[in-house]
């Protein structure tokens, strides 16, 4: 009775595994993206802007060994894309806390038609 249950039970198994329908292409999944956001629509965006924030700590300057990390900080970027000039530039604020509070802004400029990178520190 047990071996019937158990051979039946590892047939099934097989046959769902051997059914299972592949999975799609990487190619497929960025097709199905750009349908999903407009198609060929999305050859007249002329720029894009894409922003985010970080918090850093630093794991090896607790006060004890295997203390809490201490918080070293903030950061938030704003990434503005220019397709036309074929251009990137990406505005950094670091607020530290640690070692010394204090403030940071970086603007990272990069023109993709000659690979030339100018990067101001404010």
């Amino acid at each position: 009775m047990i071996r019937g249950t158990l051979a039946l039970l590892l047939a099934a198994l097989c046959a769902a595994c051997g059914s299972a329908p592949p999975p799609d292409s990487p190619q497929a999944t960025v097709n199905r993206a750009i349908s999903a956001l407009g198609g060929d629509a999305l050859r007249g965006v002329k720029s894009m802007e894409a922003s985010g924030t970080s918090k850093h700590w630093a794991p090896e300057q607790s006060h004890v060994a295997d203390g809490e990390p201490r918080f070293a900080g903030d950061s938030t970027f704003t990434l503005t894309r220019d397709f036309g000039a074929n251009a990137v530039r990406i505005d950094w604020q670091r607020k530290l806390a640690y070692p010394a509070p204090r403030i940071v802004e970086v603007t990272d400029k990069l023109l993709l038609s000659d690979g030339q990178r100018n990067v101001s520190v404010c």
